[in-house]
């Protein structure tokens, strides 16, 4: 259950479908990270943007000299607030904007923008920490989405990002399909089951991580700890030999050679 930031290239076998494969590319934990926080700011959220705002400050704080921060907000639209910056009073000053800002919630789009946004970086480490209740907006009305979660889900598993997902929910049960439907709860706990499913799917095939903030108290540890995920991250790269782009799914999995040491990855990708 412990991090372990020491370990080089050699620490590391990677295989795909069994077979062993070179390794050609590392970047240990010390690389700076490029991510972009990105603010669900959803009507359902409005009651909480003290706590989100507060919590996120905290977390810009907490990240070493070096990493790169994009500030994005999204209802149904993807509002960028900074580019990326290790400015820490920028992003502060960013983040008070976010109290006048309200809508929809485009969460498949909004994801999909940010991954647009990263492909413009050639850094290796890159990662998203979406704040979310994770329901878009498809979930719960017949509003039309550009991309579905199969498609996010698929080109997620295909980019070089981590994903984390910090699941915010409201403390009482009265959520989007909810109030939609007049407070059907049975609903509204299926939709709310799906969007949490729909995060851990993120997170899985990306070798992220969910954490939960139930609570506005939450909020804090969540972002604590993924600061410290975000520095327990190394990116390792590989050129498959045999590739025959049949759109069959190649599974990778890696192996350390430390005694009781586990990596945990992307479960594979698709051969295209």
């Amino acid at each position: 259950g412990q991090p372990i930031t020491s370990l080089k290239q050699e620490d590391f076998a990677v295989y795909e479908d069994g077979v062993k494969q070179d390794v050609s590319h590392f970047k240990p934990v010390n690389a700076p990270v490029n991510l972009i926080l990105l603010l669900d700011l959803s009507g359902s959220t409005q009651k909480k943007r003290k706590a989100m705002r507060e919590a996120a400050e905290r977390f810009v704080e907490t990240l070493p000299k070096g990493d790169k921060i994009a500030l994005v907000a999204f209802t149904r639209r993807y509002k960028a607030l900074t580019d990326f910056t290790d400015d820490k009073p920028a992003l502060k000053t960013a983040l008070k904007q976010i109290n006048g800002i309200g809508g929809g919630t485009a969460f498949y789009d909004s994801m999909w923008s940010a991954l647009d946004q990263l492909d413009q970086l050639r850094e290796a480490r890159k990662a998203i920490v979406v704040l979310t209740d994770g329901e878009d907006e498809s979930l719960v009305s017949d509003k039309e989405t550009a991309h579905t979660f199969d498609h996010l889900l698929g080109r997620a598993s295909e980019e070089d990002v981590t994903i984390y997902p910090i699941y915010f929910s409201a403390q009482n049960q009265i959520n989007k399909v909810g109030i939609l439907f007049g407070g059907g709860n049975l609903l509204g706990e299926s939709k709310s089951k799906t969007a949490r499913r729909q995060l851990e799917e993120l997170a899985d095939q990306t070798g992220g991580e969910v954490f939960s903030a139930q609570r506005e108290e939450d909020l804090e540890s969540a972002y604590t700890r993924v600061a410290s995920e975000l520095h327990t991250l190394y990116s390792l790269a590989y050129s498959p030999d045999k590739t025959k782009h049949d759109g069959q799914f190649r599974k990778i999995n890696i192996k350390l050679t430390r005694d009781g040491a586990l990596a945990k990855t992307r479960r594979g990708y698709y051969d295209k």
